[in-house]
């Protein structure tokens, strides 16, 4: 049986959600900050850990079952794209510690456009903890603007947004 696992990581919330080859949602479950500037690549790890055990748990699905399961798995997680030396050291951490996986890591707002426009061309905008935007075009080149943090070029997120309302008053 197959099992794809989709987690949206994010700066205050990680959601994670798992269907079966037929699309049915099996379990879904909701953790803290997936951003390893807040909780440390062990933090992620560990996250990432609990996240899986839940579902399989709440799913009643036995990673080492008799049956030969396939897992895949995309992580949406925030500050990715960012380091090319963090990228390649967080992908390698997170294929250790989930060999019975296929796992793809992205940024969380590609992970945000793939979900709201379903693959298909167009720009995704988070304004949240954080500010970034995402886009791809027809011929599949990907574009992503913002997120650097929220001393710098955060426009759009809550911060920025919390700043500019107390200046009104």
């Amino acid at each position: 049986m197959k099992y794809f696992i989709g987690i949206d990581g994010g700066g205050t919330k990680t959601d994670f959600c798992m269907l079966d080859q037929r699309g049915t949602v099996l379990a879904q479950c909701r953790y803290g900050s997936a951003s390893y500037k807040q909780v440390g690549t062990d933090g992620v790890i560990c996250m990432l850990q609990e996240g899986f055990n839940e579902l399989l748990a709440c799913a009643g699905i036995e990673e080492s079952s008799s049956e030969p399961n396939t897992f895949y798995s995309c992580f949406g997680m925030p500050n990715y794209g960012e380091s090319v030396k963090y990228d390649q050291m967080m992908t390698e951490t997170i294929a250790k510690a989930f060999p019975h996986y296929h796992v793809k890591v992205v940024n969380d707002c590609e992970v945000g456009w793939a979900g709201s426009l379903l693959l298909q061309p167009g720009i995704n905008i988070v304004a949240g903890t954080g500010s970034i935007a995402f886009g791809k075009d027809e011929s599949g080149k990907a574009v992503s603007v913002g997120g650097w943090n929220d001393h710098f070029s955060d426009e759009g997120s809550c911060k920025w947004l919390g700043i500019k309302t107390i200046e009104l008053f």
